[in-house]
């Protein structure tokens, strides 16, 4: 692939992949082949007929449309917002964009339905903090025209629509990550896929999840050769056949973003991933509290993980160079500070507001009792986590002179 790949839909022999910068990609039997696109914007989704014709969605409310003999074309668009997911079927083609809105493609023309939570908004929880209400992001109609809904934090919701109304009903089943996809048979032979290798299947009354023991997200599915294939991150593969969760995932740097039939058997297709590593845990600084004084120590928690090679822990003031700092190596999680008050006038510490720093860093080519300033430097080291805390001048009252 030219660029990055978001999705793949396939309708008898003919296979698309859309994604970055509007790249739309064919399989040609023996491989990908680029066709000319319309726009330059990101393609998110895509769905194609059976008749040839198809469908995609992408940033800044983008639509393209394909034409059996004449290709891709750009659409008239119903919204500005980003398209999130296009879905094709008896009822129409149905868009999802990014603020939850609706679409329905009816006589030529879009028409908007009700969706089954209100806008995302974000709300603040602290000063300069904000959190995002839940997203919808993963839409797909089933044969008879239902459709199925999902989002963030396992919520899914099942569309039907009665003349021009469109009544959803919130299943009460929460899977407790994001749902990224649907695939099925029927409305009562469905499957859901998501985040943290979230998988279920409905049955049109219950649901039952499936223990993948993978956390990397589940990105594609399909039904193929009387089995549930479904692919995700750093190469995943899962196979569900006669009830059995059957773990194919072949060893490769690759995110696998869809899954298409071919002469030669079912091939999954993705693009390649930045491997990042090894992973170092924040440090969660507990010592000093927010807006606090700074006083005999300065403490910080991790969730356990990797060990660092050097932890630097710096006091500044208003400007971003060091007031006091310390370098430490091995598993910290506290520095004593020197009582600052007992040195009087040569106090380094700024009255005022001040900022607390703590870096893990982990650098294997670094020696502790023997480097120099430039070893620093975070070009130098493999990985790092960061702790930032704003403090004020507190006295140490327990520490010793330095």
């Amino acid at each position: 692939f030219a660029a990055p790949i978001a999705s793949i839909a396939q309708a008898g022999d003919l296979a698309v992949a859309v994604g970055d910068g509007g790249s739309v990609s064919v399989w040609s039997g023996q491989g990908w082949t680029q066709q000319s696109s319309p726009t330059t914007v990101d393609l998110r989704s895509v769905w194609l007929a059976k008749d040839g014709t198809g469908w995609a969605g992408g940033d800044l409310g983008t639509v393209l449309r394909r034409h059996p003999t004449t290709g891709w074309g750009k659409a008239p668009s119903p919204t500005i917002e980003t398209i999130v997911a296009v879905a094709g079927g008896p009822s129409g083609v149905w868009l999802l964009d990014h603020d939850h809105r609706f679409f329905r493609r009816d006589a030529g023309k879009w028409h908007e339905h009700a969706p089954p939570i209100t806008k995302p908004v974000s709300k603040p929880i602290a000063p300069g903090v904000t959190v995002e209400s839940a997203r919808l992001g993963s839409l797909w109609q089933a044969p008879d025209g239902t459709l199925f809904c999902g989002g963030d934090s396992g919520q899914w919701f099942i569309g039907t629509l009665t003349g021009q109304t469109l009544k959803w009903q919130a299943m009460s089943d929460q899977l407790g990550h994001r749902i990224r996809g649907f695939t099925g048979v029927s409305a009562a032979d469905v499957w859901l896929f998501g985040d943290r290798g979230t998988l279920a299947h409905f049955d049109g009354t219950d649901l039952k999840a499936f223990d993948t023991k993978t956390r990397q997200p589940l990105h594609a599915g399909r039904l193929l050769a009387g089995a549930a294939h479904f692919v995700g991150g750093q190469g995943v593969w899962l196979v569900v056949e006669n009830g059995a969760l059957q773990d194919h995932s072949p060893k490769l740097g690759l995110d696998l973003r869809g899954i298409v039939a071919t002469e030669f058997g079912i091939a999954a297709a993705g693009h390649a991933i930045v491997a990042l590593g090894p992973y170092l845990e924040m440090p969660y600084i507990t010592e000093p509290k927010s807006g606090a004084g700074i006083s005999n120590k300065i403490a910080w928690k991790t969730n356990g993980g990797n060990t660092p090679d050097l932890n630097w822990v710096m006091i500044t003031g208003y400007y971003p160079w060091a007031e006091w700092e310390i370098l430490a190596r091995g598993d910290l999680n506290e520095v004593e500070l020197p009582s600052f008050s007992a040195l009087g006038a040569f106090n380094p510490l700024p009255p005022g507001g001040l900022n607390v720093h703590v870096r893990r860093i982990l650098a294997p080519s670094l020696t502790i009792d023997r480097f120099n300033y430039k070893k620093l430097s975070l070009y130098d080291w493999t990985s790092y986590a960061y702790g930032h805390k704003q403090a004020v001048a507190g006295l140490g009252q327990g520490g010793s002179l330095p």
